[in-house]
């Protein structure tokens, strides 16, 4: 069993924790995913650095009430998303690479589970202990039991900000901040208003969000992305 001083499950929040006065200490970062936790990859970030582009382009849309003739012409996603993800992507390596990097950190790329007090299992079955642990490992996306969730066209947080094209039409199931930001950047991006209810599968170019428990159908497509 590996023994150390402190054990830090998650790299988002908890890779904040190390600062110098924690140098002296042998510390292991425990993390399977992307490093940088939700915030920097798939949460606060990069959700509030597609809100800006779509700020800015709802500012030019309500510029004639200033005496100001503008438009937008298009919106080039591919643009924008390689233009966020290539900062945060690169944050993320970053990130890594100094951890590893540190003489005193070992980082430990691993699901854990524990098996007793302060201990902690990884799914290679490796045993690791410390008198402190901090549990900072995030949330994660739950998608609903329902009909059509493994359809194609359902994404979730972790995965709609990277698609290759933006949607013709969106249903944004839930009210949560996540949700309400993607509201505001899909209703500028897409040339129609939003719509207040379901939209047919050939409407297009709608965002429709819809109360958590709400019941989805849409016709000849199940729940859209």
């Amino acid at each position: 069993m590996r023994e150390f001083d402190l054990i830090i499950v998650g790299s988002g929040s908890g890779n904040s924790i190390l600062t110098e006065e924690y140098q002296d200490l042998n510390v292991a970062i425990v993390e399977p995913g992307t490093f940088g936790g939700t915030c920097l990859n798939v949460g606060c970030i990069p959700t509030k650095m597609y809100v800006y582009p779509a700020t800015v382009a709802a500012e030019v849309k309500d510029a004639a009430r200033l005496g100001v003739e503008a438009s937008v012409n298009s919106v080039d996603w591919p643009a924008i998303r390689d233009r966020i993800f290539g900062r945060t992507d690169a944050i993320s390596e970053g990130g890594l690479e100094y951890r590893e990097s540190m003489e005193n950190v070992t980082v430990i790329r691993e699901y854990v589970h524990f098996v007793e007090p302060m201990v902690l299992e990884t799914d290679s079955g490796e045993r690791i202990t410390a008198p402190q642990i901090v549990l900072a490992n995030g949330s994660r996306v739950q998608l609903p039991d329902v009909p059509g969730i493994d359809l194609p066209g359902v994404h979730t947080s972790d995965t709609v900000m990277r698609l290759d094209e933006l949607p013709e039409s969106i249903i944004v199931v839930g009210g949560g901040y996540i949700a309400a930001e993607f509201c505001t950047c899909s209703t500028v991006w897409v040339p129609r208003s939003p719509s207040s209810t379901v939209p047919s599968a050939s409407c297009g170019n709608t965002t429709t969000r819809l109360p958590n428990g709400s019941s989805v159908r849409p016709p000849n497509s199940g729940i859209c992305s």
